[in-house]
């Protein structure tokens, strides 16, 4: 049963679990010939930005292979919580137990929330009350609390807890022994026994108690089956209960066992051990109490409260203990979405989690439920507002969002297909802030279990005709090996796309796929076998993944491999008689040192390089200029390079270093520059200081002493 909150006014609804989200370039052809792709290559119109998603992807990912780990290697949770928790056995017992003196004696601790005395005084009136709620939510102490109020505040309260068998009962009785009861109502088969309750049993037992001057508190989850209709619920049941104040509940454990430590003395230690952050990733009242004992050790051992409290800080533990509640599929939507696209603004996030929980079963009204459970009971995501745009979600703990991921996924026994269909969905999006954090995503999951998700995930993604959806196979696979460990593997299954490429649709996206994965992190960090990739797509017949082969040279050289690809773009350029792939290598050259003047310009640091670089710059232009097929584009991009240094970025004495080089090649290469150069040197809308200076300085003295 899902419980997503109360309908609004009537809008247009979002796309259902079964629409797509919009979707980028879905009529995308790959370039068949040298002319459509160099077309499109100058024309920048491939569809995607490989540099924004790495940098989406680098500003999200930690690297860290234990934040994929640590769930296979010890934090479980218990059951399925799609369909709730498992049934769980439970040692035979009396029918009747006392409660633990402890426990009745620790109610001197316990801090009321808002509301606490109304619901003190709807269980002194009925004598019966029902706690519905989350698991974790204080709502056990919550009972004790308000059965000790109405029992008078005995020193020792006269309290028994009672099986989960009394509850529907129509034999049921009082015990005589105890005056105040409590049941705590687990899930069975992902029901609660409470659900079932109805007027007639609520009236008769609520009776029972009255007349016996005797109370029960019972402990459910949220509020559903015959007790969410029951006429008399208003009456007996208590839920969406406000939680304790977290640091409230500290204070009055610590200065209650070191009462020195009360007034500012205990706000210094709040300062110092960080507790208002600590607090607010786990707003949970058992969490507080930990945090309180951890507290107290310290103060008596004299260590460092925040190293003590830091160590509470685990985002997998706490993962694992929101699974194990477990949360409704509204909750779990949000929360996968928040994951899925971490800083995003609020209503890319809610979007999003809206058709995850359709998908995943849930209602499919539009609802209040998010914002409300956003601000009161997932207080680890956090709401930032900014002065120049809407507010962002981002959860506190900087490894919570892939303990989120991996936890999930890997207890989505039966919703992982769904989960699949609708990350793909956002992995297609234009908006290149969506589908790169999507592809991040996936590569979190995929790195639990590698190969599982090359063919659940990238596979499907590889071979779609959308050029973006390729990127994001492209950008998760790297993030997958990366986090995996399994950098052999994801070598493996690229070169094996890249080598296999033939006139095949299929092969031609695996290929163009392949092209794009050696552009990230594991392309940068061993440049061989990146370069090997693309040197199997250069020499091949096809010219398809061509566009990609060029984004990917140019974004290693944004990635410092520089000397590594120039040279490779040499040797690969250098056999005449292959006049096809001495083309495609220079039309990569072309295209990877193009001047963008943007951020990922790789001029200034190209032309800042040592000299083995500048040589290597001018064989390369040399040939480019000399090449029929390459010489339109490659005069184009040079004329980029000398307006570039007109302008104070880019060292013009490197420059012309460079174009001395191509100068001093042969005679054929002298008369070719000095046409462009005086073309531009000379050019009556817009002429260019640094060639009139090469021509004065250098073109004119050669030509003299020729």
């Amino acid at each position: 049963m899902i419980d997503d909150g109360e309908p609004l006014d009537p809008t247009p609804d979002p796309p259902g679990p079964d629409e797509p989200f919009p979707r980028a370039d879905d009529q995308y052809v790959p370039p068949m010939s040298q002319e459509e792709m160099l077309a499109r290559l100058m024309d920048d119109a491939s569809g995607i930005d490989v540099t924004r998603a790495l940098a989406i992807a680098a500003q999200l990912g930690r690297g860290r292979v234990d934040n994929v780990n640590v769930f296979r290697d010890g934090i479980t949770v218990q059951g399925n919580f799609l369909a709730g928790s498992a049934r769980k056995s439970r040692p035979r017992r009396p029918t009747a137990v006392p409660v633990d003196a402890t426990q009745l004696a620790d109610i001197g601790n316990y801090v009321r929330p808002d509301g606490f005395e109304a619901g003190t005084a709807a269980l002194a009136n009925s004598h019966l009350v029902v706690l519905a709620g989350q698991a974790r939510t204080g709502r056990r102490s919550r009972a004790l609390a308000m059965l000790d109020e109405v029992l008078g505040g005995a020193r020792h309260p006269d309290v028994v807890e009672l099986p989960v068998s009394v509850l529907g009962s129509p034999q049921w009785q009082p015990p005589a022994r105890g005056r105040g009861f409590v049941v705590l109502d687990q899930p069975t088969r992902g029901a609660h026994a409470a659900h079932r309750l109805d007027d007639t049993w609520l009236t008769r037992v609520s009776g029972l108690l009255r007349d016996q001057d005797k109370f029960l508190a019972v402990i459910t989850g949220p509020l559903e089956g015959n007790l969410a209709s029951a006429v008399h619920r208003f009456e007996h049941v208590l839920d969406d209960l406000a939680l304790p104040d977290p640091l409230e509940i500290v204070r009055k454990r610590v200065t209650t066992a070191e009462p020195q430590m009360a007034g500012p003395r205990f706000d210094e230690l709040v300062a110092q051990a960080q507790l208002v952050d600590v607090l607010a990733e786990r707003d949970d009242p058992h969490f507080a109490t930990r945090v309180a004992h951890v507290l107290v050790e310290s103060l008596r051992l004299g260590t460092d409260p925040r190293q003590e409290v830091a160590r509470l800080r685990n985002p997998h533990e706490q993962v694992a203990e929101w699974l194990s509640a477990p949360p409704v599929l509204s909750e779990i939507a949000f929360v996968t979405a928040t994951a899925v696209l971490e800083q995003l603004t609020y209503l890319w996030v809610v979007d999003a989690a809206v058709q995850l929980s359709r998908a995943l079963g849930g209602s499919a009204g539009s609802t209040l439920r998010y914002s409300r459970m956003l601000g009161a009971e997932r207080t680890w995501i956090k709401r930032t507002t900014h002065a120049s745009g809407p507010e962002t979600l981002r959860f506190r703990h900087g490894d919570l969002r892939e303990a989120v991921l991996v936890g999930l996924w890997l207890q989505m026994d039966g919703a992982r297909g769904k989960v699949v269909a609708w990350l793909s969905r956002l992995a297609a999006h234009p908006n290149v802030e969506i589908h790169a954090r999507a592809a991040d995503a996936a590569g979190v999951l995929a790195a639990v279990d590698f190969e599982y998700g090359i063919d659940q995930l990238f596979l499907p993604w590889a071979m779609d005709r959308s050029a973006v959806l390729r990127q994001g196979a492209a950008l998760g696979l790297d993030v997958a090996g990366a986090l995996s460990g399994e950098v052999g593997a994801f070598w493996a299954h690229v070169q094996r796309w890249a080598d296999e490429l033939g006139s095949t649709a299929r092969s031609r996206n695996l290929a163009d796929t392949a092209a794009l994965a050696a552009a990230g992190r594991l392309g940068a960090a061993d440049p061989e076998r990146a370069l090997n990739v693309l040197r199997s797509l250069v020499r091949n017949p096809e010219w398809a993944p061509l566009t990609s082969v060029s984004i990917t040279a140019r974004t290693l050289l944004e990635s410092g491999v520089t000397t590594p690809l120039l040279e490779a773009l040499l040797d690969w350029s250098g056999t005449p008689s292959d006049e096809q792939t001495t083309a495609k290598a220079l039309t990569v050259f072309t295209y990877a040192v193009r001047h963008t003047g943007g951020p990922g310009d790789v001029l200034p640091t190209l032309l800042s390089g040592p000299e083995r670089h500048l040589d290597l710059l001018a064989e390369l232009w040399g040939r480019a200029l000399s090449c029929a097929l390459v010489r339109e584009i490659a005069e184009n991009t040079l004329h980029e390079w000398v307006t570039a240094a007109d302008g104070s970025c880019v060292p013009r004495r490197a420059l012309l270093d460079v174009l001395a080089g191509i100068a001093d090649r042969s005679d054929d290469d002298f008369a070719v520059l000095e046409d462009l150069i005086v073309t531009w040197a000379f050019d009556t809308d817009s002429p260019s200081p640094t060639a009139a200076h090469f021509h004065d300085h250098w073109l004119k003295a050669e030509g003299q002493n020729a």
